[in-house]
Parts: C-alpha cells; sequence; structure tokens
C-alpha cells in the first residue's frame, strides 16, 4: 500500500468514526409555555433536565442532550408539538384534550406529582383587604383569567363561576392576562377585582410579600408531559422510564411538584366535559378591557 492510500484510508476511517460519533448523540427539544417568568421557569427546569439526560443516556449507550425551546403562549407551544417541532411538551390538560383531537398520535408520557396525586387545587383570589368574601360577590366585579387555553385559569374558573351565577355579563370587565404570575400580580395591584391561578404560583407569591387571599377553590388535573406522534417508541420509552424514576429531592425543590406519576387517558374526562359544557360562557363576550384597548 503507498502512503498516499493509507494516508486516504486513514482519513476515510477517522471521518467515519466522527461520523459514528456524531450520530451517537441523541438531541431532544422540550417545549414549555410560560406559566410565569420564562427565565425563572428555565432555570427551576435545568437540574432536572440534567438528571433525565444522564439516565437516558446511560439506558442507551449515547449522549442525550434535551434543549428547552419555550413559547410565547399556550397555543404556540401546543402548535409546536402537533407539528412535530418539539419532540416533547408540558401541557394543561386543556391544551392535551385539544392536542389529542388535532393529532391522536401523540402520546402522554407522565403526569405531575403534586403530593402523591395527578390533582391539585386552583384558586379563586382578592386582594387581602377586598370586601369580596365569596364568588357570589363578583357581581358588578371584574376578574382576570390566565389564558384562553387555560385549564385552571380560564375552563375551570369559568365553570366556577358559571355554576355559582356568574356569567361574563354580570362581570363589569375581565380579560386574558398571561400567566398564572400576572394573575397575582394583576389582583394584588387593583387592576382587577378577583383571577383565577394555581395554588403553588398563588403561594409563591404570598411568600414574596403580595397580600392576596383565597375565596374559592376547585380541583384540577396535573400537567402532562406528552411525546410528538412519531417520536421513535425507545426514546419514547426510555425519555417516560426517566421521568418516573426522577425521585433525587435535591433535583426536585425547584420544580413546584413531586416528580411524575404515570398517565391515564381518563383522567382527562372532567376535563373534556368541562371544555364541552361550558366553553361557550365567557366566548360569546369580547373582555371589556381588550375592546376599550382598541
Amino acid at each position: 500500500m503507498t502512503k498516499h492510500a493509507f494516508g486516504f484510508l486513514l482519513s476515510l476511517v477517522l471521518l467515519c468514526a466522527a461520523g459514528a460519533s456524531a450520530q451517537a448523540k441523541v438531541i431532544l427539544v422540550l417545549g414549555l409555555y410560560p406559566e410565569e417568568k420564562p427565565r425563572n421557569m428555565i432555570e427551576a427546569f435545568r437540574p432536572s433536565l440534567n438528571a433525565v439526560e444522564d439516565m437516558m443516556s446511560a439506558q442507551l449507550g449515547e449522549d442525550v442532550e434535551i434543549h428547552i425551546q419555550m413559547s410565547s403562549d399556550y397555543v404556540t407551544a401546543l402548535d409546536a408539538l402537533v407539528a412535530g417541532q418539539v419532540d416533547f411538551a408540558r401541557l394543561g390538560p386543556a391544551s392535551y384534550v385539544m392536542g389529542k383531537n388535532q393529532q391522536p398520535a401523540i402520546e402522554l408520557l407522565a403526569m405531575e406529582n403534586s403530593h402523591g396525586s395527578v390533582s391539585f387545587d386552583g384558586l379563586i383570589v382578592v386582594r387581602e383587604d377586598s370586601k369580596l368574601h365569596s364568588v357570589a360577590d363578583l357581581k358588578g366585579g371584574s376578574f382576570a383569567f390566565v389564558s384562553e387555553r387555560s385549564t385552571l385559569g380560564r375552563f375551570f374558573a369559568q365553570a366556577y363561576l358559571a355554576n355559582a351565577g356568574i356569567k361574563a355579563a354580570d362581570l363589569r370587565d375581565y380579560d386574558y392576562v398571561g400567566n398564572h404570575e400576572a394573575v397575582g400580580l394583576a389582583v394584588w395591584t387593583g387592576r382587577f377585582d378577583a383571577g383565577a391561578m394555581n395554588r403553588r404560583i398563588y403561594d409563591k407569591l404570598v411568600n414574596r410579600g403580595m397580600h392576596l387571599r383565597p375565596i374559592a377553590s376547585f380541583k384540577n388535573v396535573t400537567r402532562a408531559w406528552v411525546a410528538r406522534a412519531g417520536l421513535p417508541p425507545r426514546l419514547a420509552n426510555c425519555l417516560r422510564d426517566a421521568l418516573l424514576n426522577l425521585h433525587d429531592p435535591a433535583v426536585l425543590a425547584a420544580l413546584g411538584f413531586d416528580g411524575f406519576l404515570p398517565g391515564q387517558e381518563d383522567y382527562f374526562e372532567a376535563t373534556r366535559e368541562v371544555i364541552a359544557e361550558h366553553a361557550d360562557d365567557y366566548s360569546q363576550y369580547k373582555p371589556k378591557a381588550a375592546a376599550n384597548v382598541e
């Protein structure tokens, strides 16, 4: 073999080895939407995702990297999953139900664990010094919802209000303010008389010094972690195993929930019923706050 031929062969071997090495890295993209400030969420989720990377790498025998794609809102996050632009996503129950209707092949991986359960409290809150003490007192008042796609912060809250006799026309004003933290701020600053939010964000804001008080509570199913349609089964199964085996308290501390539990489709029946029965309770009325801007 000539020196030139040997050099060419060596280069080819190295090139193939480099290609094999590059192919051995698995990159997955997690889709999130902002429940609170995006930067805070990314910092909170990173330790757990690092642990998931390590578990998946050990099981697959390949390096795994998980990147985060933060969407601007609920709709964009769901669209990204349905279109296959992210490999898995954290979705609220309403978004999961809508996503399953659009793309039945998306796959439920796990549910968030809230103190050993797949349900947690949604709250209707007012300022601590408010004269409002019950949902009935909201007639003629103003209300901050989270988003038009929020399970707790729209569908369940509006169903609760409707069942208490408070329809959109009974409110002086209402609007969708974007996320749970924004609801707390809008109520605390007096922009709205009341609002709907989850208990974890409520506790966090109260601990920061926002003087809020709940006047009602209702149950809501926890968020679902969902794989895109077509994610290879070996990756989906490995990802599910890693999530369900995420138990380190030091890693979980920043998340605001207690790891993961197996998911079941029947957990979403109440969400499907609320959407079917109450989706139009407020949709026929344009938020006065939005109307005033135009």
